[in-house]
This record gives C-alpha cells, structure tokens and sequence, in this order.
C-alpha cells in the first residue's frame, strides 16, 4: 500500500532524533508528515498515539501500543541509543549496557498506531 500525501505524525518535541528518523522515514516513502501533537516525553507522546492523533515512531513495545505490521510504515527502523548515568549511579552502568546490548540483537524500533 502506498501512504497518503500528508501523515499525521505524534512526535517528541525538538530537538530529537526519533522525530528526525520518523520525519526522514515518512518523506523517503514520498508523503509529509504533519505533526499533530507533540510531547516532551513517552506518555504524552504514546497517550497522543493512543487517542488517535497519529503515527508514532516510539522503542519496542512502547507502552504497550501495538505496532504495524502491514505497509509501508511497518518496517523497523535503527536508530542510536545512548546510556546516562547520574553521579552516584556508576554501579548500574554495566548491568544497563548488558541489558542494552541484548536488545540491540533484537528488533528496537516499530512505528506504532
């Protein structure tokens, strides 16, 4: 299936990078996308989605929204991760770069609806 001209699209607020790959990923397959809502973090951005406001290009499984699996929006896509740790905290960073590591090897990215 071909997407329309414009796509909604429910977006992190500047700067971000899921919003670039999502907007990059939406003109590479010839549509604008359109930004209908926008959020400075996950649940306004996935309560956005869940309400219908549009497409959202959001990690694996994010807040349990269901991805696409059919279509031209249904592919996944890569994008970088980066790991913070606040002072005090350093005893969590190798756990954390295991854990993401190990989700690295599996699909991180889906747009979801």
């Amino acid at each position: 299936g071909t997407l329309p001209a414009q796509v909604p699209l429910v977006a992190y607020e500047s700067p971000c990078s899921f919003r670039d790959l999502a907007i990059a990923r939406i003109r590479e397959l010839g549509s604008e996308p359109v930004v209908t809502a926008e959020a400075p973090h996950l649940s306004g951005v996935a309560t956005a989605a869940r309400n219908g406001l549009g497409y959202a290009l959001l990690p694996y499984g994010g807040d349990g929204l269901r991805g696409i699996s059919e279509g031209p929006l249904a592919e996944s896509l890569q994008a970088p991760l980066w790991l913070l740790a606040a002072p005090g905290h350093e005893a969590l960073i190798e756990p954390m770069r295991v854990g993401m590591a190990r989700t690295a090897r599996q699909p991180r990215l889906t747009v979801a609806a």
